[in-house]
């Protein structure tokens, strides 16, 4: 902890010092006291030069015992029904760094209650290019009520849009209907953007023999239109001793040596169903793995599967070239 955060100067000794229920007080006769609750500073974390608590850098509002003027109007009903322990430490909000993901974007917030009861908390939060005043985002902001389960952390998920501007702040009431906000946050939603497709390769089915269905589906498209589809396909020997491939794409999406690539005319776009029809010899195993592109960023494929053919098609009877002999 610096002085410049303490306030004290190297010339002036400290002056006075107690311990009070675990709580250090002290001053030089010139600042404010200050206290730090002992056990509170010990568990903080030290690793980087100064002290983190409560998940950032100590504030001087952490150890002073000077309060900060309310940031809003508190409105606040007496009640005899309330306890409140005298000795109850301040309550916290703080709001935390709202995590951004594809479709949603997480808030985060903690509030700790240090001897009050809290009766809702949640987040407001608020679309601007500028940080809007507290007043204003309360005002004019969305409301997002969070559970009062899970301990002192707390979240929620929310659909905002692409590209945008937020600015948030968590909040909570006391039981004795005062509301205790955290700092003001922003964050960013994230522009559109497009992925890969995912795809399938469902199954085959057999007309007969040597005649088969591959059957594959595309289950997103990625963000993007889906321009192809279709299969890789590989024959062996079945008494090969070739070991099973894990991929039949090699580089540049081109099939890999003695496998084959074959395009689906027949992509259903509403289904994502896709085949292809495929004629495989007679005792082999035939591997077959799904693929799929789309506009944007392309290719993906499914898994491997594979099929053994143990015999042939069976061979039709000539009966011009049969004699039975009397």
């Amino acid at each position: 902890m610096g002085s410049f955060t303490l306030n004290f100067s190297p010339d002036r000794l400290i002056t006075a010092a107690n311990i009070i229920d675990n709580v250090l007080y002290f001053t030089d006769g010139e600042n404010e006291p200050k206290r730090i609750n002992i056990e509170t500073f010990k568990a903080a974390d030290h690793s980087n030069g100064t002290t983190s608590i409560y998940g950032r850098n100590f504030l001087e509002r952490d150890i002073t015992v000077i309060r900060p003027h309310p940031q809003m109007v508190i409105n606040s009903n007496l009640s005899a029904e309330k306890d409140i322990p005298i000795d109850a430490e301040e309550p916290l909000v703080l709001t935390g760094r709202a995590q951004v993901f594809s479709n949603f974007t997480r808030l985060i917030g903690t509030a700790i209650e240090a001897g009050t009861v809290f009766t809702q908390r949640g987040f407001y939060y608020y679309e601007s290019s500028t940080e809007p005043p507290l007043s204003t985002l309360v005002a004019s902001g969305t409301k997002k009520e969070a559970s009062l389960n899970g301990g002192s952390g707390f979240k929620e998920d929310v659909s905002l849009g692409v590209d945008k501007k937020f600015y948030y702040v968590a909040y909570a009431k006391t039981q004795v209907g005062s509301t205790i906000y955290g700092d003001i946050v922003a964050f960013k939603t994230n522009a559109v953007t497009t992925d890969f497709p995912t795809v399938q390769t469902v199954a085959h089915e057999k007309e007969d023999n040597l005649h088969y269905t591959l059957k594959g589906k595309v289950t997103d498209n990625g963000g993007s239109p889906i321009v192809e589809v279709g299969f890789y396909f590989y024959f062996l020997n079945f008494l090969s001793t070739t070991a099973a491939p894990g991929t039949l794409v090699g580089d540049q999406n081109n099939p890999i040596e003695n496998a084959y690539k074959r395009v689906s005319t027949n992509f259903e776009e509403s289904t994502g169903e896709f085949t292809i029809r495929l004629d495989p010899p007679p005792f082999s195993i035939f591997y077959y793995q799904a693929y799929a592109v789309n506009s944007d960023s392309g290719q993906d494929e499914g898994l491997v599967k594979n099929q053994t053919i143990s015999e042939g098609q069976g061979p039709e009877l000539e009966l011009e070239n049969l004699h039975i002999r009397q």
